[in-house]
């Protein structure tokens, strides 16, 4: 059963979170979640995309860029994003805790399983990268992706804490 229950307390009270969820780990669990947030990131992001890269073809010399140009290039943007962008979460999420896993596990003597890492992991990031999407679609507001980024690393801490009991 997918976990989306488990993503405010994940984000807001972590500790108690990953110590509880890393015992029901489960990988079809993490990727569906990964997938859903990768889908409306992607809606966004590139639906955002679009419409700037219309934007800036209009402002050049001799192009002109209509409302409805900047509608399909917005269009076009977010559907390639919903297609790429849960792709990219679920693979870069993999090989990123595939290799903390390998490198805590050898050099602190982790007793972690790379599945649940990759779970607890889901449970913050899922919620946070449709956080920073929309963030990012505003301007100025955008800025304060560097600080959920910066959250997101305190919270892969006390994830690989938890699951390798180091």
């Amino acid at each position: 059963m997918v976990s989306f229950d488990l993503w405010i307390p994940a984000v807001t009270k972590p500790k108690e979170t990953f110590a509880s969820a890393k015992k029901k780990a489960d990988w079809g669990d993490a990727i569906i979640q990964l997938v859903i947030a990768g889908i409306i990131a992607g809606l966004i992001g590139g639906f955002v995309g679009g419409a700037s890269l219309a934007g800036f073809l209009g402002s050049q010399p001799g192009t002109t860029v209509t409302g409805a140009g900047t509608a399909v290039l917005g269009g076009i943007g977010a559907i390639i994003g919903a297609i790429v962008t849960p792709i990219i979460y679920v693979v870069s999420l993999l090989v990123g805790c595939f290799i903390l896993n390998l490198l805590v596990n050898a050099i602190f003597k982790g007793k972690g399983e790379l599945k649940q890492l990759y779970y607890v992991v889901s449970l913050y990031y899922a919620p946070l990268a449709i956080l920073s999407a929309v963030l990012s679609a505003i301007p100025v507001i955008g800025l304060a992706t560097i600080l959920v980024s910066l959250y997101e690393l305190y919270l892969l801490y006390l994830a690989v804490k938890e699951v390798n009991q180091v």
